[in-house]
């Protein structure tokens, strides 16, 4: 098992590495629907779409968002943007 931190991140891996944990993202996500469909009986027909013409019906390749690995130099906060005036602070 391939644990992920800042210092460990995919494009670093290899690509037979890279291959192994995306199949097992895929494998583990599969379980999510089939889940779903036996557990939750409001999920019973619950089907993945053919947009992306594949033959498992996922995407060709996988999302994953950068910004979880960003450290933020501030955060906004929504005191930052409330103002009593019409003239919003952030345009």
């Amino acid at each position: 098992m391939i644990v992920f931190t800042q210092a460990n991140c995919l494009v670093e891996l290899s690509a037979a590495q890279r291959q192994i944990v995306l199949a097992d993202a895929k494998r583990h996500f599969l379980g999510l629907p089939h889940h779903l469909q036996t557990i939750e009986l409001m999920f019973r027909r619950l089907r993945l779409t053919d947009e992306f013409g594949t033959p498992d019906r996922l995407p060709p390749k996988p999302y994953i968002r950068e910004g979880l690995r960003l450290e933020a130099v501030t955060k906004l906060r929504e005191q930052d943007l409330r103002t009593p005036h019409k003239e919003p602070k952030w345009a």
